[in-house]
């Protein structure tokens, strides 16, 4: 009984770690989707980008890291202030090539850990 009251919890335990961790991946991932659609309205400057979707420095910094090293967007240095834009021929070839080609995308094979 002790085992299987020790399992349980373990499992509980398990299961929660795992929401939480699901969770917060879906978060960054909705947070980059947000910086994204604010960028294809126009190029901003950081501050303005920050400003706009209520981010911390740190946050958008880390957001825009992986944003850039996926190759989504690039920043220039203009006058001492930092201007982010959105590297709109990656997006597109990356778009229609997920997008419009299904047989690369396989839902079945999908891991959330690598995303």
């Amino acid at each position: 009984m002790y085992l299987l009251l020790t399992y349980f919890v373990l499992s509980k335990q398990s299961i929660h770690a795992l929401l939480h961790k699901t969770w917060h991946k879906l978060f960054q991932v909705i947070q980059s989707i947000k910086i994204l659609l604010e960028l294809s309205l126009s190029n901003k400057h950081f501050t303005d980008l920050m400003n706009n979707l209520d981010l911390k420095q740190t946050t958008l910094s880390n957001h825009l890291s992986k944003l850039k090293e996926y190759g989504m967007v690039y920043t220039l240095k203009r006058g001492g202030t930092l201007e982010v834009r959105l590297n709109r021929e990656v997006l597109h070839q990356y778009l229609c090539d997920e997008l419009f080609n299904p047989k690369k995308f396989n839902v079945e094979s999908f891991n959330l850990e690598s995303a």
